[in-house]
This record gives structure tokens, sequence and C-alpha cells, in this order.
């Protein structure tokens, strides 16, 4: 076959599948030797092996190939709309109003339009020593509710009602695109594939004379006109795959980061690059590569590295590799388990930890097994933004601080028998947990288990104190047995549907008067198909001895509604 070097080239720099899949929609580019190898090679890096996964399972064939032959025939490349308008001009037009940020305190007063936890990395400082920033705000934003946007699209309404249009400040200067979900959502600093044409017709053209007046050069390259999930355009021009992305850096496979655009490929005989740390084998040292990002305790646990041992998992149906290191300090092992295609962190274990300090592993999304068999302590922001945990062990652990496990997911059991307290915002987006037990909790703070639907048991025999939203989304629970509850905080279980007994003799009468406010719980087994609210008299009944009256109820109407 004529072209058969050409796809053992392919074969070699993407794998057998993505050769399969250019031979069956590139026949024609195939009968020229080498062009077809040239224009992945010069489109899409090497990085990972998963391009053909990634188009195919986004259903993408058809774009990805009628891209590759636009970059064929540069004919077909449309120019760009040129004409005098201002950029405030052109997106004044398209409903915009667009702004500059001069000083820290004028990025600052755009914060007001980001839901906590979806904040841009640009507040937390420094932004305009290195980028010119602008934020285009649709001017209904602030009617535009984050709450109607259950599934967010990266180019979705809300999410490009706020826009940061950022522009580094380099000889040949790159565009960022920046919306309104940020993480909530892929790839979210390159929205509309950072193509200003996108946003508002001849955009592009019109902030090129902007910048040409400040010195700068606006250079499109990382403009994506092809877009994948999970992939950037790097400064190069080309596709890389990245595992994560924090600060305007991404970590990618293969020992790659693009800091800002700019490639950086670590030698692996000498650094590995696992989540958004940098292990030095020669120097046996672990640290950040961003050091802005501030404290990550994760790396407390190797400062004294005797050895370090890396070994391919086989016989996993995953790719993985096991790294085992050993302090000079303990006999016991840690091990790290890190995804071979992704270089990101799924297992770790540590017997040498008696605490997990402030943001232990926050930026790690993909851990799913964590054996810490003696800690007893968990600061704040620990795994705040893991998504993907399904095995905890901490036997040992007494006190959980704020954020712990904030966005995950996939968390299904959870065992803390000795745990006393439950800070802020734990566990708040979690939905699989169904049975929550702590015989020894005494404090729950705000928003635990905030949107979980499924808990059918919950056992908290000695909490004093339950914060607010705990539980607010919940419609299966049935009992709620807290005999030493004293304080239950706002919005405790609204949603729920199912509430049979509630049983806290000792609420303070402060928490008594708000039950009608706290609780919009319905009857069961109402007749006509219609579930209306329960009235006092009811939610009186459901307390088991009567500690609560209707009296006290009806007077929180008038106090707190």
């Amino acid at each position: 076959m004529s072209n058969s070097k050409e796809l053992n080239r392919i074969k070699k720099l993407y794998g057998e599948k993505f050769m399969h899949l250019c031979r069956s929609i590139f026949p024609t580019l195939l009968e020229q030797e080498g062009l077809l190898t040239e224009v992945l090679k010069s489109t899409f890096a090497t990085n990972s092996r998963t391009l053909y996964d990634d188009i195919v399972n986004y259903y993408l064939e058809e774009e990805f190939k009628n891209y590759i032959y636009s970059k064929v025939d540069v004919e077909k490349e449309k120019s760009e709309i040129i004409g005098e308008k201002t950029p405030y001009q052109l997106l004044d037009e398209n409903g915009y109003n667009l702004y500059e940020c001069n000083s820290e305190e004028e990025i600052q007063s755009f914060k007001k339009y980001y839901k906590s936890g979806e904040e841009l990395c640009t507040f937390r400082g420094n932004r305009l020593n290195r980028c010119v920033v602008f934020f285009a705000v649709k001017k209904d934003a602030e009617e535009i509710k984050r709450e109607d946007f259950n599934k967010p699209k990266r180019e979705d309404e809300y999410g490009t009602s706020v826009m940061s249009i950022q522009f580094t400040k380099s000889q040949n200067s790159t565009v960022s695109i920046k919306n309104r979900y940020n993480h909530t959502v892929n790839n979210p600093d390159a929205t509309y594939g950072n193509d200003l044409n996108k946003i508002a017709p001849g955009l592009t053209q019109s902030f090129k004379k902007l910048l040409s007046e400040r010195g700068l050069t606006l250079n499109s390259s990382n403009i994506e006109a092809f877009s994948i999930p999970g992939y950037v355009v790097a400064d190069d021009g080309k596709y890389y795959k990245y595992n994560m992305e924090i600060n305007g850096n991404y970590y990618c496979p293969g020992n790659v980061i693009i800091d800002h655009g700019n490639v950086i490929k670590l030698e692996p005989e000498k650094q590995e690059l696992i989540d958004y740390f940098i292990l030095d084998k020669e120097n046996k040292t672990l640290s950040l590569y961003d050091i802005s990002l501030g404290r990550d305790s994760f790396i407390d646990g190797f400062k004294n590295i005797d050895s370090i041992e890396m070994a391919n998992n086989n016989n996993s149906e995953q790719k993985t590799k096991t790294i085992t290191i050993k302090e000079k300090s303990s006999d016991k092992p840690i091990t790290i388990e890190i995804n071979k295609e992704s270089n990101s962190i799924i297992g770790y274990t540590n017997e040498n930890l008696t605490n997990l300090g402030d943001n232990f592993l926050g930026y790690n999304e993909k851990l799913s097994k964590l054996v810490a068999p003696n800690v007893t302590s968990i600061k704040y922001g620990v795994l705040q933004n893991n998504k993907g945990l399904e095995k905890f062990e901490a036997p040992n652990l007494k006190e959980i601080g704020d954020c712990f496990l904030r966005y995950n997911v996939q968390l299904s059991n959870i065992e803390v028998p000795n745990v006393t307290y439950i800070g802020n915002g734990v566990l708040e987006n979690n939905k699989e947990i169904e049975k929550f037990e702590a015989s020894n909790v005494k404090k729950i703070g705000d928003d635990f288990l905030k949107y979980n639907e499924k808990l059918r048991e919950f056992k908290v025999p000695n909490v004093t104190c339950i914060g607010n939203e705990v539980l607010e989304n919940n419609k299966s629970l049935k009992k709620i047995d807290a005999p030493n509850a004293e304080w239950i905080g706002f919005y405790f279980l609204t949603n729920n549907t199912k509430l049979s007994e509630f049983n806290v003799p000792n609420l303070t009468k402060e928490s008594k008067e708000r039950l009608e406010y706290l609780f919009s719980v319905v009857k069961e087994n109402s007749k006509g198909g219609k579930t209306p609210n329960i009235d006092s008299t009811d939610i009186a009944k459901l307390d088991k001895e009567n500690k609560i009256t209707t009296s006290e109820i009806k007077r929180s109407r008038k106090d707190v509604i």
C-alpha cells in the first residue's frame, strides 16, 4: 500500500486507533507523502496517546476532519472583519459593557459576579504584573442566575454573561477568555476557543489595534479553531492534552507544563510531574511548580526522603504507576499511585501522617483512594476540589476542618466514629452517601451534605449544634433523632419530602421558633397528586415527645418569615 509508511508514522506518533481514523477520513491527503503527518505534527502535541478516544467520545470526527482540511487548503481561511470601531463600541453593540482594570481594587470589584467556589484565579492578586485585564459584563448579567443552570456549559448564557479577557504582556501577546463558571466547566480559560470574533465580529482586529498602541503585538496562535474538551492550544500553536489548569498553568501528560502559553518539558530521567507537583528524583524533593499557589501541606510529608522507587502496574486495567517513597525518619513507606496517561494522583497511603494540613491536595480532582490510619485532624481546604474519592480510611480521625471534599461526588460511604467536630462546606456537593453515623460528633457546620438527596440514616446522638443549609436538598430522610441538639440553623432539610419523626427535645427557643421557616416538609401520603406543605400542627406532631408546640411554630411566622 503506497501510504503504509505514512500510516506507520501516524501510528507511532498518536497510536493505532488514531491511525485507522486517519485512514478512513483522509484518503486523498494520504496520497501526498508526508503531508498529513506534517499537518498533524504541527497541530497536535504527542504528549498523550488518547487523541483518538477524545475525538470519538465527544463525537468530533466531522469537526476534526473539517479542521484538518482547512489547515491544508489555506485558501479557505476566512479573513477577519476589519473596522474602525473600538472594542468598547463592538461589545456595546453586542450587549456587553467592557471595563479595563488598571488596579487590583478594580479587579476585585468584579468578584461579586462569581459564585463561591467558582471565583477566577485572577482574584488572588498580582495578575496585572503579567496581563492586561478586561471584563466584559452583559448588560443584564445580574438577572442571569447561577441556580438556573444545573448542567453548565462553557458557552451557555450564564457562562458568557461575565467574561474576563486577558492579554499577556509579552512580545507576542496571547489572549485568554475566561468565563463565569471558572473550573466548573472544561477548559474555562479558552471560552469561545479564545476567538474574540465569536464574541463580536471584528473584535480581534479591534483589540490588535488597541494593544499595538501600547507596544504589544497580538499573536492569535492560541485560538482553538477546533475545540476538544481537555485540550489547550499553547503559544507554539499546538493542542496539548492537560490534566488540570491552575492559575493559568496547564499540567499535562508526558511531563509537560504549559505556563501561560509557554511550553515547558521536564526531563523524565530527573523529574516527574504528578498533578501540580514536581518530584525531583535527583535531589529527592517534592515541590509545587507554582509557588504563588501558597501552602499545600501535601509536600510537608516529603521533607526527608531517603529513596524513591517507581513500578508500573501491568496487571491493572488502568495504566498506573506506583511511586514508593521511604523517609529517613520512618520505616513505613509512603505510596503514591498515579495514572500514567494523565500524571494525576489517584491513590495515596501514608501511615506517618497525624494530620492533613491546610489545602492538602487542594487542587487534586482524581484521587480515588486515601488511606491515612493515624490522622486525627483534617485542616482547612483538604481535597476541596476532589471529585473522585471513593475510598477513605482514617479510623482515628477526630476533627474535620472547613471545605473537606467540598466538590466530591463519588464517595458513597464515610466512617468517622471518633469525629467530634465537622466544619463548614464538608461534602457539600456529595449526592451518593446514604448513611451517616457519627456517635461522638458535637458540632456540624454549615452546608454539610447540602446537595445530598439520598441520605436515609442520620444518627448524631451527641450533636448539640447543626449549622445552616445542612441537608437542604435531601428528599429521603424519614427520622431525625438528635436528643442533645440545641441549635439547628436555617434551611435544614428544607426540601425533604419523607420526614415522619423529629426527635429534638432540647432545642433552644430560637431554634423552635424558626421551624416553620426551616422546614418545607410535605406530607408523604397526600391525595390528588399534590403534596401541600405540612402546617404548624403537623410539624408539632412530628416531634416524638411533643416538645415543640403548635403555638411556638405559629409565632415563628410573624417573627422570621
